[in-house]
């Protein structure tokens, strides 16, 4: 029988680098708290469009501004209504089709409470090429950076 070391090796290395899952009791106790600058910042500022999901927020503290962004999905059924809000409301520009998705350049905010935001929009790699058929694409994605530290 032939034994192959580096094969083995390399399998012992990614079953020692692999955690365990851990009981939901532990996993609870060792999961950081999210810092209070990382939420749902729609609704926070009570600016949140219809059909506009909260997915996740994740802090960056290694880019400029420390962000912490949060990101959304809206239907693609819904992202034609969701683009005309956050225009009104953040001056998003429309969405135009690049390369192999829709999508635009961010919108700078300041908040009345002081706090600077960037808002984009943006669809998954799709083919479909006019606005009209949007409904089409899956979900649309909206991130929400909130600025932690000046720039």
């Amino acid at each position: 029988m032939r034994t192959y070391p580096l094969m083995i090796a390399a399998l012992a290395l990614l079953c020692a680098a692999t955690p365990l899952p851990l009981s939901p009791a532990k996993a609870q106790a060792v999961t950081p708290q999210a810092s209070p600058a990382c939420a749902d910042h729609l609704a926070r500022m009570h600016k949140k469009p219809p059909h506009v999901r909260f997915v996740r927020c994740e802090e960056q503290p290694n880019r400029q501004g420390k962000p912490a962004v949060a990101i959304y999905a809206v239907p693609g059924r819904y992202a034609a209504r969701a683009e005309a809000a956050l225009t009104r409301t953040f001056g998003l520009k429309p969405l135009r089709r690049s390369c192999c998705q829709w999508d635009g350049p961010a919108a700078s905010y300041r908040a009345a409470s002081g706090n600077d935001y960037l808002v984009t929009m943006t669809s998954p790699e799709t083919q479909i090429r006019t606005r009209g058929n949007w409904r089409r694409v899956g979900a649309f994605e909206i991130m929400v950076a909130r600025m932690t530290e000046e720039i």
